[in-house]
């Protein structure tokens, strides 16, 4: 078991590092001695990771389900760490938690920053910012089935150990590895056509390429330390409003859609649910309070609540404008912002949060519950697009929601008593536990994590990779008997 861990962690941190050429040379393009920083990491970790590589025999090693769990877990911790080095080395980010902090940020699609000014750091180590994000989006050990098709007939035990959703059935994805790869395949396409379409609406190339791989991954971090408000552009929020969403969907349903060159996303439950509840939330945020509407204000309103609404539920993190200010206007906004950041996006998708498919799951079991109390003896089945959801998924979804709101409440707590006002500390936990980044009080959408007292940082470092793999693949570690043979 161990053999094997050591030899999938070192493969998978090999290709991570490996991708330090690419901020390696955007430190040459823009003259600025970072380069020496990656070319180093690149030289010393390729060194030590390809030594268990080729050490250990290919053929001894064993994917078990304990295995995947193992890599998964550990791989989240470790893998940010080499990648916070750069961070480290430069002082650009800040010390080592601080740049640890970052890193995870960055690959768990957080967007929680330490930083506050971008626009002081050199563009290699900001790309590399961005560029762990677009990694994390899709998952760094989906990457490496895709890339280097681990172990036939093993991959779905590292696909169910990282990919997020509440449904993980081995029949329906029969080769993992293609499904990886179309995954990949298609996540890179629809990147690589916002950056065209945000370079044609005004961003220099630098920023399109951030910008695109930060919404993709919907994780947030920006070039500037005013987010998307710094171009003052409706074309480029707009672009960002559609590629966020497009993020935030199943892209096993983009997937599937342009193959069979069709528009049928309204044909899945799970897509209507996520697209309704982002134009009711845009409606309620204009209406409210009814005193400041303005009708010539309508279409610059409804493009900020819209841009937020969609930023934050599908936990990308962007800022359009100060949002935080709206609750002194409205409560309503603040209780709806931080709905939204639990709900998240959809299953299988880069977005973090619940999960809409498990909150209509939640939704429709709540329903049977009041049916069964009009009508005792009646049989009252869940069904999701013509399908029965089983006894086995139910029991998973119950129980991940009261994990769920269990670390939620005792990471708040912990917080709270590390000195941190109570608003601050219930909105920062909520942010990186759903993967989001900005939240209200002190780490509100133009503040940053920095003030923030070192337990708190290790508390939400915690949070994040929690939320990143969906509570029970960091749990289940905890217990001794996980790691007895």
């Amino acid at each position: 078991m161990i053999k094997s861990i050591i030899y999938l962690l070192s493969a998978l941190a090999l290709f991570v590092v490996a991708t330090m050429i690419f901020p390696l040379i955007v430190s040459l393009l823009y003259h600025e001695n970072q380069w020496k920083i990656f070319l180093g990491c690149i030289i010393i970790f390729s060194v030590i990771l390809a030594i268990p590589v080729f050490l250990i025999r290919r053929k001894s090693i064993e994917i078990t389900n304990r295995v995947a769990l193992a890599v998964a877990c550990i791989g989240w911790f470790i893998i940010p760490l080499i990648s916070a080095v750069p961070f480290i080395i430069s002082g650009e980010i800040g010390g080592f938690l601080d740049s640890y902090f970052e890193a995870i940020s960055g690959f768990t699609t957080t967007g929680a920053s330490i930083l506050p000014k971008p626009e002081i750091v050199s563009h290699g180590i900001l790309f590399w910012r961005s560029f762990i994000q677009w990694l994390g989006g899709m998952g760094i050990i989906l990457l490496g089935i895709a890339l280097f098709a681990f172990f036939p007939g093993s991959s779905f035990h590292l696909y169910k150990a990282e990919v997020p959703g509440p449904t993980k059935d081995e029949k329906f994805f029969p080769k993992i590895s293609t499904l990886a790869r179309v995954l990949w395949i298609t996540y890179t396409i629809i990147t690589l056509l916002e950056i065209a379409l945000l370079w044609v609406g005004g961003m220099n190339l630098f920023d399109s390429f951030c910008h695109s791989f930060t919404t993709m991954a919907t994780g947030g971090f920006s070039t500037k330390s005013a987010s998307i408000s710094y171009w003052e552009s409706p074309f480029i929020q707009i672009v960002i409003i559609v590629f966020m969403v497009l993020a935030g969907t199943n892209f096993s349903l983009h997937f599937t859609i342009f193959k069979h060159k069709g528009l049928g996303y309204f044909k899945d439950a799970e897509f209507r649910m996520y697209i309704a509840i982002m134009f009711v939330s845009t409606i309620v945020l204009r209406l409210f309070p009814l005193s400041q509407w303005k009708i010539e204000e309508t279409g610059k309103f409804l493009l900020n609540n819209s841009f937020q609404v969609v930023s934050i539920m599908t936990t990308t993190g962007f800022s359009n404008c100060d949002f935080e200010k709206w609750k002194d206007i409205s409560p309503v906004s603040e209780i709806l912002l931080v709905t939204l950041m639990f709900i998240g996006g959809m299953q299988s998708s880069t977005g973090g949060g619940i999960k809409v498919a498990r909150i209509l799951i939640l939704l429709k079991l709540l329903l049977r519950e009041i049916k069964l109390i009009i009508h005792p003896k009646a049989i009252h089945k869940i069904k999701i697009m013509e399908r029965e959801v089983t006894d086995d998924t139910l029991n998973r979804v119950s129980s991940f929601f009261f994990f769920y709101m269990l670390i939620f409440v005792i990471s708040s707590l912990l917080i709270s008593f590390a000195g941190v006002d109570i608003e601050t500390s219930l909105s920062s936990v909520a942010a990186c536990l759903n993967n989001i980044g900005p939240g209200f009080g002190a780490v509100g959408a133009m503040d940053n994590y920095s003030s923030l007292p070192v337990p708190a940082k290790w508390i939400l470092i915690f949070d994040m990779v929690t939320g990143r793999l969906e509570l029970f693949t960091v749990i289940v570690a905890f217990f001794p008997s996980f790691w007895k043979k």
